[in-house]
């Protein structure tokens, strides 16, 4: 159980580019620890739009995309996806109608989950920054249950420190995958039962083939 648990922890946390350029934060600038407090501190209250402030631009444009997927992915397609992509379309399709996911942005989107408190208060209240490394433009920080690993990337973006939430989810999707590792399970049917596990609300297996009208 404790397995599922951190899997979920990483995957929830994570439901929210680098230009190559050296550029130096400004002054006074939040640093990347600083910064996963302040997320940490707006997925406590629900604060979507807190959140928001702190994405980096391929973060909203991931978020863009899944919108986007959540209206047109076909099932095969979507089945092909990663775990953290998958199962974010297919909560969306859930939660909302058609006409309401056609009149979404990547970030009207973003706000709503944290709004709703698709991230539970109790699987960040507790989780600390452990080490950060800063190299010109990028950072990492880890947390104390691994002090060595990467958790959460930043970007310098316009002089400020931004959460590179995205490039995170390919992490989420390998525990993802190291967790079911030997397991006898449908990956349908696993994504179904958790998202009523999640939500409580009964889901539609139609939601593989697209939003329901």
């Amino acid at each position: 159980m404790r397995r599922w648990s951190m899997v979920l922890l990483v995957v929830l946390m994570m439901l929210s580019a680098c230009s190559g350029e050296d550029v130096t934060p400004a002054p006074d600038t939040a640093t990347p620890t600083e910064v996963f407090e302040q997320y940490r501190s707006a997925l406590i209250a629900d604060d979507g739009q807190a959140a928001l402030a702190l994405m980096d631009s391929d973060t909203i444009a991931w978020y863009d995309r899944v919108v986007e997927e959540a209206l047109t992915m076909p099932r095969e397609e979507l089945e092909a996806l990663g775990y953290t992509e998958m199962f974010t379309i297919l909560r969306v399709r859930q939660v909302f109608r058609r006409y309401e996911i056609e009149a979404m942005t990547g970030e009207s989107l973003f706000v709503d989950m944290i709004d709703r408190g698709w991230t539970a208060r109790s699987s960040v209240e507790g989780v600390r920054v452990a080490e950060e490394h800063v190299e010109g433009n990028r950072a990492w920080v880890s947390f104390q249950a691994a002090p060595t690993e990467p958790a959460m990337y930043f970007d310098l973006e316009d002089g400020e420190w931004k959460i590179a939430l995205s490039e995170s989810f390919p992490l989420a999707d390998e525990q993802f995958n190291q967790a079911m590792e030997g397991q006898e399970y449908i990956i349908e049917t696993y994504v179904l039962e958790m998202l009523m596990t999640l939500t409580g609300l009964d889901v539609d297996e139609a939601i593989f083939d697209g939003p329901l009208d």
